[in-house]
């Protein structure tokens, strides 16, 4: 028989496949360095490498609670968040103590993959088994040889031009090839869906379009300052904590544009890049 010992990050590892690179903030003139509690992320999983706890993840609680309601069968206790992938909405792994509903029934690791859409409806999109070690017991055994541990596809796809990425997602976007003194850096798109990052050193800007007029920033952050301003002839939702702009998010009627930036900018920075982007 065939043994198998599996500690969680291992199995986390395998089963996110982590190959973005995670997003800072860029700011050529920042009015504060203050950092998100969770580090926004375009494209990939993020490893949370925060507070794991539920209780500190609300987004996530919020959405294994709808995504979960009126289950049956099983009994799913979340202990961790374990990462989270910005689609078109938000999917998190979510570490779980599963059990089966009959008597004397032997609770399992499972990671748990729900997706939260932007209209505030979550679902189950997989459920991976975590190996913590051999039980003793043949059946576990035939079933680590059979098990495969998969994850939820990334639906993102890089590009080497915006011109490549607006074709394939279906979205015509202008964008400059700076930013300041930020050039791009990454590329990547889905259907209906653009994101362009600029990086200069550590830092790094995201700018999105996508068709329709949802919001497509993926960005669950309860803010403490919520404004709105007219730019460019449209209104823009300015997104901070008293100290600068962290996220701006509008839509022309036709499509819906999204900046996110980890350290605040100035307002009026943040302007200019919205005044780039069509």
């Amino acid at each position: 028989m065939r043994k198998t010992f599996k500690n969680i990050a291992a199995a986390l590892a395998a089963v996110m496949t982590l190959s973005a690179v995670s997003v800072t903030a860029f700011a050529d003139e920042p009015a504060a360095s203050e950092v998100q509690e969770s580090a926004y992320l375009s494209g990939g999983w993020s490893v949370n490498d925060g507070e794991l706890a539920m209780s500190r993840n609300p987004e996530a609680k919020a959405a294994f609670k709808k995504a979960t309601a009126g289950l049956t069968g099983v009994n799913y206790k979340p202990v961790a968040v374990l990462g989270s992938q910005v689609v078109a909405g938000m999917n998190y792994a979510i570490l779980c103590r599963s059990t089966v509903v009959y008597p004397g029934a032997r609770p399992e690791w499972k990671i748990m993959y729900i997706y939260a859409d932007l209209n505030g409806n979550a679902s189950i999109i997989g459920i991976s088994p975590v190996y913590l070690g051999y039980t003793g017991d043949e059946t576990d055994d035939e079933n680590t040889e059979n098990d495969v541990m998969t994850g939820v596809a990334n639906p993102w796809t890089a590009y080497e031009t915006v011109e490549e990425a607006a074709k394939a997602a279906g979205v015509d976007i202008k964008a400059p090839e700076k930013l300041g003194k930020h050039s791009i850096s990454y590329i990547q798109s889905m259907k209906g869906l653009v994101d362009i990052r600029y990086t200069k050193g550590d830092n790094v800007i995201t700018v999105r379009k996508g068709n329709g007029t949802d919001d497509i920033s993926g960005d669950y952050t309860e803010y403490k300052s919520v404004t709105e301003k007219e730019i460019n002839g449209n209104t823009v939702t300015l997104k901070g904590n008293g100290k600068g702009v962290k996220a701006a998010v509008w839509t022309d009627g036709k499509n819906s544009f999204a900046v996110l930036s980890k350290t605040a900018l100035t307002e009026k920075f943040m302007e200019n890049i919205i005044g780039s982007v069509s």
